[in-house]
């Protein structure tokens, strides 16, 4: 991942500075179905804890996981380079430049 001090320090470059982020980054990240057996929680239908509760699998990355930040970021990463062809080296160098999903 990028690091936080040279984005910041990114700000003192120019005369004018521009913020972004990504909007609900880690749910656009998608666990691949082979994997999500390793991401499951418990849920109890309806909140009753007195029944057993069923196992649900992640399709997404959960914000809270700790894989979850670098995933993510990796995915921008992959994307940002699958795509370079249809975007400008300036929107290219922006995204991988972006720290998780604030650039």
């Amino acid at each position: 991942m990028n690091n936080l001090v040279g984005n910041l320090l990114r700000f003192c470059v120019g005369k004018i500075a521009t913020v972004a982020d990504i909007e609900a980054m880690f749910d656009r990240a998608r666990v691949d179905p082979r994997n999500n057996k390793f991401l499951k929680l418990m849920w109890w239908p309806q909140g009753e804890t007195d029944q057993p509760p069923v196992d649900l699998c992640v399709v997404a990355r959960p914000f809270g996981a700790k894989s979850s930040s670098s995933c993510a970021h990796f995915s921008l990463l992959q994307t940002a380079e699958d795509h370079a062809d249809a975007f400008s080296f300036e929107v290219i160098n922006c995204v991988k430049q972006c720290y998780v999903d604030d650039c």
